[in-house]
Protein backbone atom coordinates (compact mmCIF):
# COMPACT_ATOMS: atom_id res chain seq x y z
CA UNK A 1 0.00 0.00 0.00
CA UNK A 2 2.73 2.67 1.07
CA UNK A 3 4.66 1.51 -2.44
CA UNK A 4 1.43 2.80 -4.83
CA UNK A 5 1.07 6.21 -2.18
CA UNK A 6 5.11 6.82 -2.99
CA UNK A 7 3.96 6.88 -6.77
CA UNK A 8 1.47 9.02 -5.79
CA UNK A 9 3.36 11.78 -3.48
CA UNK A 10 3.55 14.59 -6.04
CA UNK A 11 0.02 14.34 -6.79
CA UNK A 12 -1.09 13.54 -2.80
CA UNK A 13 1.13 16.80 -2.19
CA UNK A 14 -0.42 18.97 -5.28
CA UNK A 15 -4.19 17.98 -3.89
CA UNK A 16 -2.97 18.77 0.19
CA UNK A 17 -1.93 21.96 -1.25
CA UNK A 18 -4.84 23.32 -2.81
CA UNK A 19 -7.07 21.63 -0.04
CA UNK A 20 -5.42 23.86 2.53
CA UNK A 21 -5.20 26.78 0.26
CA UNK A 22 -9.17 26.77 -0.19
CA UNK A 23 -9.34 25.87 3.60
CA UNK A 24 -7.30 28.86 4.45
CA UNK A 25 -9.51 30.92 1.58
CA UNK A 26 -12.49 30.04 3.66
CA UNK A 27 -11.00 31.29 7.05
CA UNK A 28 -9.72 34.65 6.11
CA UNK A 29 -11.83 36.06 3.56
CA UNK A 30 -15.81 36.37 4.45
CA UNK A 31 -18.01 34.62 2.67
CA UNK A 32 -22.54 35.99 2.31
CA UNK A 33 -23.32 35.21 5.77
CA UNK A 34 -20.26 36.94 7.27
CA UNK A 35 -21.00 40.32 5.30
CA UNK A 36 -24.81 39.65 5.83
CA UNK A 37 -24.37 39.91 9.39
CA UNK A 38 -21.61 42.88 9.37
CA UNK A 39 -23.68 44.81 7.27
CA UNK A 40 -26.63 44.19 9.67
CA UNK A 41 -24.69 45.47 12.50
CA UNK A 42 -23.17 48.27 10.33
CA UNK A 43 -26.77 49.47 9.41
CA UNK A 44 -28.19 48.66 13.27
CA UNK A 45 -24.97 51.52 14.13
CA UNK A 46 -26.19 53.74 11.43
CA UNK A 47 -30.47 53.84 12.94
CA UNK A 48 -28.68 54.48 16.18
CA UNK A 49 -26.09 57.45 15.40
CA UNK A 50 -28.70 58.97 13.22
CA UNK A 51 -31.24 58.58 15.84
CA UNK A 52 -28.55 60.53 18.59
CA UNK A 53 -27.94 63.07 16.17
CA UNK A 54 -31.78 63.61 15.07
CA UNK A 55 -31.91 63.94 19.34
CA UNK A 56 -29.08 66.27 19.45
CA UNK A 57 -30.83 68.48 17.18
CA UNK A 58 -34.14 68.16 19.08
CA UNK A 59 -32.47 69.20 22.43
CA UNK A 60 -30.91 72.03 20.85
CA UNK A 61 -33.90 73.23 19.60
CA UNK A 62 -35.22 72.92 22.99
CA UNK A 63 -32.40 74.87 24.94
CA UNK A 64 -33.62 78.07 22.52
CA UNK A 65 -37.07 77.44 23.45
CA UNK A 66 -36.65 77.29 26.84
CA UNK A 67 -33.98 80.62 26.78
CA UNK A 68 -36.91 81.99 25.05
CA UNK A 69 -39.23 81.20 27.15
CA UNK A 70 -37.10 82.58 30.10
CA UNK A 71 -36.85 85.77 28.97
CA UNK A 72 -40.32 86.22 27.97
CA UNK A 73 -41.00 85.34 31.31
CA UNK A 74 -38.71 88.00 32.89
CA UNK A 75 -39.85 90.55 30.66
CA UNK A 76 -43.57 89.63 31.44
CA UNK A 77 -43.25 90.11 35.44
CA UNK A 78 -43.57 93.74 35.83
CA UNK A 79 -41.29 95.24 38.51
CA UNK A 80 -41.47 98.42 39.93
CA UNK A 81 -37.82 101.12 39.56
CA UNK A 82 -37.12 100.06 43.43
CA UNK A 83 -37.04 96.46 42.68
CA UNK A 84 -40.91 95.83 43.91
CA UNK A 85 -43.41 94.18 42.13
CA UNK A 86 -46.47 95.82 40.62
CA UNK A 87 -50.06 94.78 40.39
CA UNK A 88 -50.63 92.61 37.22
CA UNK A 89 -54.14 92.33 35.64
CA UNK A 90 -55.62 88.99 35.40
CA UNK A 91 -54.95 88.59 31.78
CA UNK A 92 -51.20 89.06 32.45
CA UNK A 93 -51.53 86.82 35.13
CA UNK A 94 -52.94 83.79 33.19
CA UNK A 95 -50.52 84.76 30.56
CA UNK A 96 -47.88 84.17 33.22
CA UNK A 97 -48.77 81.19 33.93
CA UNK A 98 -49.05 79.38 30.19
CA UNK A 99 -45.65 80.87 29.84
CA UNK A 100 -44.58 78.78 33.11
CA UNK A 101 -46.44 75.77 32.16
CA UNK A 102 -44.63 75.92 28.58
CA UNK A 103 -41.52 76.38 30.14
CA UNK A 104 -41.91 73.78 32.55
CA UNK A 105 -43.27 71.01 29.48
CA UNK A 106 -40.09 72.22 27.50
CA UNK A 107 -38.12 71.58 30.75
CA UNK A 108 -39.41 67.85 30.88
CA UNK A 109 -39.20 67.11 27.49
CA UNK A 110 -35.66 67.99 27.00
CA UNK A 111 -34.71 66.20 29.83
CA UNK A 112 -36.55 63.14 28.48
CA UNK A 113 -34.89 63.63 25.38
CA UNK A 114 -31.22 63.95 27.13
CA UNK A 115 -32.10 60.37 28.68
CA UNK A 116 -33.07 59.07 25.44
CA UNK A 117 -29.83 60.35 24.31
CA UNK A 118 -28.08 58.97 27.22
CA UNK A 119 -29.60 55.65 26.69
CA UNK A 120 -28.68 55.27 23.32
CA UNK A 121 -24.76 56.38 24.23
CA UNK A 122 -24.50 53.53 26.46
CA UNK A 123 -25.93 51.03 23.65
CA UNK A 124 -23.53 52.29 21.10
CA UNK A 125 -20.61 52.18 24.05
CA UNK A 126 -21.61 48.76 24.98
CA UNK A 127 -22.02 47.37 21.84
CA UNK A 128 -25.39 46.19 21.53
CA UNK A 129 -25.23 46.32 17.33
CA UNK A 130 -22.78 44.11 17.54
CA UNK A 131 -18.90 44.92 16.53
CA UNK A 132 -17.91 45.51 13.10
CA UNK A 133 -14.71 43.71 11.86
CA UNK A 134 -14.04 44.17 8.07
Amino acid sequence: MLEKLKDYKELIAIIVFFLGGFVWLQTQFPNKNDLKSELGAIRCQLNQYMKLTQLQILSQEQERQLLTLKGQLSSAKPEADDGSMLTISPAMKIEIDQLKLDYSAVRNELGRTTSEMAKIRDELARGVCGKVEL
